[in-house]
């Protein structure tokens, strides 16, 4: 029996009963547009290095993963800053 898929509406030949789509990446685009969970591409600023880059994904904050790990770091280094600063406070004066 041939169907017609819902999401890019090219014929299938479906194998089995109520099937809507003519592929498993089909099926996905589906599954992602009901959730809501579509990649959205959208210019962002990279908090890093400024550039301005296209997203991939919806949660994307970063232009790369240099940009990634460079914030990581940075943030790591803070926090054994600020603990080192806070045991020293907590020794008191000599």
């Amino acid at each position: 029996m041939y169907r017609v898929c819902k999401v890019c509406g090219a014929e299938f030949d479906s194998k089995k009963n109520g099937m809507k789509y003519c592929s498993p990446a089909c099926k996905s685009v589906a599954l992602h547009q009901r959730n809501g969970t579509a990649a959205t591409h959208e210019s962002r600023v990279c908090p890093v290095c400024g550039s301005v880059f296209v997203t991939s994904r919806r949660d994307q904050t970063f232009c790369s993963v240099n940009c990634r790990v460079k914030n990581h770091r940075s943030k790591k280094h803070e926090r054994t800053r600020l603990s080192q600063a806070e045991a020293g406070d907590k020794a008191g004066p000599g």
